[in-house]
């Protein structure tokens, strides 16, 4: 964009006869701070309160600025000014908004913008709004004293109104980015600064006026004249229609909406003693949230939101009330109010210690902090604690008021550090001390951290504690210096060290009672021996006895219970057995097998370890018996083909045994794992012989697991007998018994499981036996190849 173009975009006027050469110079941005300023950009020289409009001339100079605009003449004596372009205005502040708007296409005229002005509240309406917008339309805008959103990105903010350059940019990045309403602060500061002249409003708010800013307007009057300045300004304008959306409780509002209501449309809200457009009643509060009646002319709604306090139905209401100048479906409004979210540091609970409730807010003003510990006041069956400060190189007359105004509700107030800049923080304490109430207590802790710690470790169940002043900020602004430092962060760091601290004088108290407790009984005692020859007293002998009988009883319990072997369990029966101490307890009582149900492969029947019985065991005595498994000698597992991608035979795996032999493990030979056995043999795992594993036997054998005789895990054992696990007989686990017991898994005899039984033992005496499986010389008992 030339010279010339954004000059007649911003309809400015100019005090400088400029050449079709210095009019055709480019442009690429508008600045006002000299270290920002890059080749090709307007510098705006603006006159401070403690700086000329001439200070920082020559750094812009020397950093490339082609272009200067001041309300003042070029000085002389700059350097390197010989291609400069000095633009002369009448009013460089009004100049500065309109030339940035215009460098950004006037991106205000593209959105619905609405502004929140207003001593407190404007930071919780913006963003309230936002996140209305947002949910309603997926994308909003939002520019706050806490940060900015361009409805994609984030942006940290360092003032609550900031320059014209950088909203402006702002606002150009919401438009791009898709968004159709933005909200935005706009401070008395910034009207006065002229940041928001260029800016068109669709919707211009106003909250409330309390004591404020008087460091910089001097007085309330100047103040106020600034709010007013701005609706003066909004309802002079032509184009664009705005609408006042104005608290009708508040004084100054109410001469807001006389002094406009037949120049521009305007939205009164308030409470139902007022004749308002949005009314509000019937308040019901607590920690969780609240719950108002809310009118809008002749309709009536439920509004039930997360947000406490009076105030929060004041700025409720504001939203609602600009969403019906927006042409917002009020009913959706509505549903929306329930999932707002506690704007951060502003009244915000951060925690709660053992049953203490604690809140951040940004209260900074008298009228704030006395909104703020009035509401906590209702939630305080004890003490409300109060930490608070105010900041320095600001309004001093407003320090005793904000103590008068947070004692008035708080029991303790703890006088700390806001942002104490270049004055003595000790001074700034004396000064707010001044206005404390009489009677209350009021502490000064100059560190702030250690006043949190104060408050934190000294409250007690039933107090509510509130941390005024700071809410989001991130600093503390000491002597020239911005230190790291955050009220909600800090709370979140003290929880463990107060909860230790809190802990320990619990445990010290009680130690220090029990053995206060402790020496007046033996004092008692001994004084009453003294007095009755020795004798010991009543009620004494009367609680040893209670003891001595609540011991027995503990001992006899203890007798009683199941002894413990390892991580089980046995109950007196089954700990009578002599073979239990060695083989470890059953999991329930199995003498009283006739009065449970036998099924087919459980460990109690006869045939070894999760095994299939001999016998024809059915779970119902009406039911037939199971005849034997047939099994086909080429798919014992029917369709299914186990061994399809291991081996190309019916052998092992990778192995090339003959067609008769069951092969093992990666074996080459008929039989077991790398073992040369006969083909009639069925190999063990790692085995050499047709026996067990490492072991030889005999090729009518079946080996067992690391067993060297018939018999064994995994393996086909003769007709007669059923091999065991890790047995070196044919019977049970390192047990010995003939060849026609069938082994149990750590067994010992012809049993089940753990059990000594003989194969054809039924599990009730009127069920028939089963009878013994035939199984195939080349299958294994289970069937599986």
């Amino acid at each position: 964009m030339t010279l010339q173009q954004l000059i007649q975009a911003s309809e400015i006027a100019i005090n400088t006869n400029l050449s079709p050469a210095q009019l055709a110079c480019e442009i690429t941005t508008i600045i006002e701070d000299s270290r920002k300023v890059t080749s090709g950009c307007i510098f705006v020289a603006i006159s401070g309160a403690q700086y000329k409009d001439d200070a920082f001339l020559q750094a812009a100079i020397d950093n490339g600025a082609s272009v200067i605009i001041s309300e003042s003449n070029q000085p002389k004596g700059l350097k390197n000014a010989g291609n400069l372009i000095w633009i002369n205005v009448p009013y460089v502040r009004y100049a500065y908004a309109k030339l940035a708007e215009a460098f950004y296409l006037n991106p205000s005229k593209s959105l619905k913008l609405v502004g929140v002005t207003g001593t407190n509240g404007k930071t919780t309406v913006t963003h309230l709004m936002h996140q209305v917008a947002q949910r309603l339309m997926q994308r909003a805008g939002r520019m706050s004293t806490i940060s900015h959103e361009d409805g994609i990105k984030e942006y940290p903010s360092n003032l609550t109104t900031n320059t014209p350059q950088v909203i402006s940019e702002r606002l150009a990045a919401m438009v791009e980015n898709g968004c159709r309403i933005a909200s935005m602060e706009v401070s008395s500061i910034g009207i006065e600064q002229q940041r928001v002249a260029a800016l068109d409003f669709n919707v211009a708010i106003y909250t409330n006026l309390t004591q404020d800013h008087l460091d910089y307007h001097g007085t309330m009057k100047a103040y106020s004249e600034a709010k007013w300045d701005w609706f003066s300004d909004l309802a002079g304008r032509k184009g664009k229609s705005v609408t006042f959306v104005v608290n009708g409780d508040d004084k100054f509002g109410q001469k807001l909406i006389k002094e406009f209501q037949d120049k521009v449309n305007i939205i009164s809200y308030g409470t139902v003693q007022q004749q308002l457009d949005v009314r509000f009643s019937s308040i019901q509060t607590n920690f969780e949230g609240m719950r108002f009646d809310l009118e809008i002319g002749a309709k009536q709604y439920k509004i039930q939101t997360g947000l406490i306090g009076d105030f929060n139905a004041y700025n409720i209401a504001a939203i609602i009330g600009s969403c019906k100048a927006l042409k917002l479906p009020i009913r959706e409004v509505i549903q929306q109010i329930k999932t707002l979210n506690a704007v951060e540091g502003r009244m915000e609970r951060v925690g709660q210690l053992r049953g203490v409730p604690i809140f951040v807010d940004y209260a900074h003003t008298p009228d704030a902090i006395e909104k703020s510990t009035q509401l906590l006041r209702k939630f305080s069956d004890r003490n409300l604690i109060t930490v608070f400060g105010c900041g320095g190189d600001r309004d001093k007359s407003k320090r005793p008021l904000m103590a008068r105004a947070a004692s008035k509700y708080s029991d303790v107030c703890l006088i700390t550090n806001d942002n104490p800049r270049t004055e003595d923080p000790q001074e700034i304490a004396d000064q707010i001390a001044a206005g404390i109430r009489r009677g209350k207590r009021h502490y000064i802790i100059l560190d702030r951290r250690e006043a949190i710690e104060k408050a934190m470790k000294g409250s007690k169940v039933g107090d509510v504690i509130l941390i005024a002043g700071k809410g989001h900020e991130l600093y503390q602004e000491i002597g020239d210096s911005k230190l790291p430092f955050s009220d909600r962060y800090t709370v979140k760091e003290l929880f463990k060290e107060v909860n230790d601290f809190i802990e320990k004088a619990i445990e010290d108290l009680k130690e220090q009672r029990e053995a206060e407790e402790a020496a007046e009984r033996e004092l008692y005692i001994e004084t009453y021996k003294a007095e009755n020859d020795g004798a010991l007293p009543p009620e004494i002998i009367e609680e040893e006895e209670e003891k001595a009988k609540r011991r027995a009883q503990r001992d006899a319990e203890e007798a009683s219970r199941p002894r413990e072997f390892g991580k089980k369990y046995a109950t007196e029966k089954n700990a009578d057995r002599p073979d239990f101490q060695k083989r470890g307890p059953r999991r329930d009582d199995r003498d009283n097998r006739d009065s449970r149900d036998s099924r087919d492969g459980d460990r109690r029947s006869s045939g070894g370890y999760q095994g299939k019985s001999n016998s024809d065991r059915s779970d119902r005595s009406d039911r037939p018996s199971r005849p034997p498994r047939k099994f086909d000698d080429k798919k014992p597992y029917g369709d299914k083909k186990p061994y399809e991608k291991r081996g190309g035979s019916s052998g092992g795996y990778k192995g090339k045994p003959d067609s008769s032999s069951s092969g093992g493990y990666k074996g080459k030979s008929s039989d077991g794992y790398k073992g040369k056995s006969d083909s009639s043999s069925s190999g063990g795992y790692k085995g050499k012989s047709s026996g067990g594993y490492k072991g030889k036997s005999d090729s009518s054998s079946s080996g067992g697991y690391k067993g060297k005789s018939s018999g064994g895990y995994k393996g086909q054992s003769d007709s007669s007998s059923s091999g065991g696990y890790k047995g070196k007989s044919t019977g049970g686990y390192k047990g010995k018994s003939d060849s026609s017991s069938s082994g149990g898994y750590k067994g010992k005899s012809t049993g089940g499981y753990k059990g000594k039984s003989s194969s054809d033992r039924p599990s009730r005496s009127d069920r028939p036996s089963r009878p013994a499986r035939q199984f195939s010389d080349k299958k294994k008992p289970d069937g599986k190849d």
